[in-house]
């Protein structure tokens, strides 16, 4: 009798455990079973921002974890600590579950860091080796829908609030050294380039343009432009960030670049050619600037004055450019950020790269050769010659 009777009670003790697992009944057993498998694949998905599965396991996907919003570089830095976590249910009871989430404390980690001239690379590489770790709990409820138990959208809130403060105070700091790397790459591009509006607006800010408004005029920008992209054109260089604060960098440049100081030296003092062509021109200038008629207010003749001034001037720098030698060089150039990551000179970089160059010293004898092939060709009179003979030359090529 005994035998027969207990069959039946074990058939529906087998039935009521298998329908828990399958359809989430009361069995206290079978209940917390689904419910913490539920909140493994919920903390499983977020770990990796698998949102649309993080949603399913939450009721009317109503889950505080998509609303979310991390940008670039808090995003990679979340990733990078999320992806190394771990979690552990330590009791569901009362349609509640307990949940400890062990991650790296990235804050302790990078304590003794200089975090500006970190890249995230090297954040990986320090989050791998840290041993400081952090240790969360947080409770997740369940409410039943139907037949499935799912997270109570309230009680995500919580868990989503930690994960959006992951990295934030470290990614207003990271990568401003290769932040400023790419403001000065980009700085000597448009150098090279000859497009000094883009170049000068770096330095002076985006309401500065040189071309038609400056004081010059448009004709003369051309000549800059070309001057510019000879001067760095065959500038090689690698940038190192030697000093990184919150809100200054230091870059440190070394490469190569054309030995004009060296060159200017050599074609003054030899190249009678390109230097008397040039001095002739200075004197015309100065002839021309000490005999004009300012109260006439002839704005044309003033701007044509300086394009001969500033073009003779140019040809004569880009003559010596062409005939330099190739040379090392070192510098360092200071920037600022400011609160809003946006980068600026402390410096004027392209004085820092050219480096010291001093006055041409011309030989004896292109000064009067000068004159006399002005004289014979009669584009001066013998009374300017005489004024021009007894003229300082630092008078006349107000270097």
């Amino acid at each position: 009798m005994a035998r027969r009777s207990v069959r039946p009670v074990s058939i529906l003790l087998t039935s009521c455990i298998a329908a828990s697992l399958f359809t989430g009944c009361d069995m206290p057993w079978g209940k917390k079973k689904v419910q913490q498998e539920a909140v493994e694949a919920y903390l499983g998905a977020c770990l990796e921002f698998d949102y649309r599965t993080a949603a399913s396991l939450v009721d009317d996907k109503d889950d505080a974890f998509q609303d979310i919003v991390l940008e670039s570089p808090q995003r990679d830095i979340c990733e990078l600590v999320m992806s190394r976590a771990q979690f552990e249910v330590l009791k569901v009871d009362n349609d509640r579950a307990l949940v400890k989430l062990t991650m790296p404390d990235i804050d302790r980690a990078l304590k003794r860091e200089n975090i500006p001239a970190l890249e995230l690379e090297d954040l990986e590489d320090i989050i791998d080796d840290t041993d400081k770790m952090l240790e969360e709990e947080f409770e997740f409820d369940f409410i039943k829908d139907g037949k499935e138990w799912l997270i109570d959208p309230d009680s995500t809130e919580e868990f989503a609030e930690f994960v959006s403060e992951i990295g934030l105070e470290v990614a207003s700091e990271i990568g401003i050294g290769s932040g400023a790397k790419d403001f000065f790459d980009a700085y000597m591009t448009f150098l090279k380039e000859g497009n000094i509006d883009a170049a000068y607006s770096m330095l002076y800010g985006n309401g500065y343009a040189s071309g038609g408004g400056g004081f010059f005029g448009a004709d003369t920008n051309v000549l800059l432009a070309e001057f510019y992209s000879s001067v760095f054109g065959s500038v090689e260089y690698e940038a190192e960030v030697v000093s990184c604060s919150g809100s200054s960098v230091t870059l440190e440049i070394t490469g190569t670049r054309a030995d004009i100081a060296s060159s200017v030296a050599y074609v003054s003092g030899n190249d009678a050619e390109v230097s008397v062509q040039f001095l002739k021109r200075m004197m015309i200038f100065y002839i021309n600037v000490n005999s004009y008629d300012y109260g006439s207010y002839d704005t044309y003749s003033v701007e044509d004055m300086l394009y001969g001034y500033m073009e003779a001037l140019i040809e004569f720098y880009i003559a010596c450019i062409d005939a330099a030698d190739s040379e090392s060089f070192t510098c360092e150039i200071e920037m600022e950020v400011d609160e809003n990551g946006n980068y600026s000179f402390d410096c004027d970089p392209a004085s820092e790269m050219l480096g010291d160059i001093d006055e041409p010293e011309f030989a004896d004898g292109f000064y009067e050769q000068a004159l006399d092939e002005l004289l014979a060709s009669g584009e001066i009179t013998q009374s300017q010659y005489n004024d021009l003979r007894y003229l300082d030359i630092d008078d006349l090529t107000m270097f």
